[in-house]
């Protein structure tokens, strides 16, 4: 059964989200980390998250969904809460940063908009300012870090979600340190009531294998956040394919390559992609009442 295109790894910064950026430079411009140093219309072109990260994102989305180009470029700027949680970040002040984001659910913001409007975003910001030589790779990883961390503040919103039955197994790809964007899918299908198993980076295969059979998974999520992953992933699921015990769980798989390249989770046998997270459950969900229509 196949079925449409996940961005699995819709947390990653943009500098690592969108890396065919550098395919669009001028050669003598593709060894610069520092984009300050374009010249003219070029440097302006490349200063935005935009360009970066979501050409390929906007392309889906227009294909998908119909928007409007002038619509999307309304995403380019962060929302006045996803603003001070950045610069809290900045400021080294991740206390302050908990405390933005743990007051904003308090007062009625859902979690899910958290997760869309203030820590996407946001990551996709700060990877844009790692990429063009105004934060250092330090500073990205401790914001990546206390963006991990504040999210695990949330689990008890997340997990407060009365269960579906349905189990969820969520992996990076064997080579694949990209972890937030999974964990945030992940956290999204447990909202929705899935019992989910999120494996992180870089799991062996048979450790995945060996999961969906302890768990009893009905789905298998994979994140490939570079070209360079999409080899694994299709190793990974030529594994669970092979193995009597898995061969017919249903595989989602997702990350920028997938969104470049929209019929390329058919060419590594998997069962669809999704833009982002919330596609990644109507899918996944359309899936299940399909399967369940053809047992009745």
């Amino acid at each position: 059964m196949h079925h449409k295109n996940l961005a699995l790894s819709v947390g990653q910064p943009a500098s690592q989200q969108y890396i065919g950026t550098t395919s669009d430079i001028p050669g003598q411009y593709q060894s610069a980390r520092n984009l300050d140093n374009y010249p003219g219309e070029l440097g302006q072109c490349f200063m935005t998250e935009q360009t970066i990260h979501n050409q390929a994102r906007d392309d889906v989305l227009q294909k998908r969904r119909g928007t409007s180009k002038a619509k999307l470029q309304e995403c380019g700027h962060l929302d006045p809460l996803a603003q001070q949680y950045l610069d809290a970040l900045r400021r080294g002040e991740r206390h302050v940063a908990s405390l933005i984001v743990l007051q904003a659910v308090e007062t009625g913001t859902s979690v899910k908009d958290i997760y869309m409007n203030v820590f996407q975003p946001v990551l996709y910001e700060i990877g844009l300012l790692w990429q063009i030589n105004r934060l250092s790779v330090a500073e990205e990883h401790y914001c990546t870090a206390a963006t991990q961390l504040i999210m695990s503040q949330l689990y008890p919103y997340i997990f407060d979600t009365p269960r579906n039955g349905r189990t969820l197994v969520a992996t990076s790809v064997a080579g694949n340190l990209h972890e937030v964007g999974i964990r945030m899918v992940a956290d999204f299908f447990e909202m929705d009531g899935w019992n989910t198993y999120y494996l992180g980076a870089n799991t062996p295969n048979a450790d995945v294998i060996s999961t969906i059979i302890e768990r009893k998974a009905e789905l298998l999520a994979v994140s490939a956040a570079l070209s360079c992953h999409i080899e694994p992933a299709r190793e990974l699921i030529e594994a669970v394919r092979d193995n009597a015990e898995t061969s017919k769980i249903t595989i989602l798989v997702g990350g920028p390559p997938f969104n470049r390249d929209l019929d390329l989770w058919k060419e590594i046998g998997a069962d669809g992609a999704a833009c982002d997270a919330q596609e990644a459950i109507a899918l996944a969900n359309q899936i299940v009442k399909e399967r369940l229509s053809s047992i009745a």
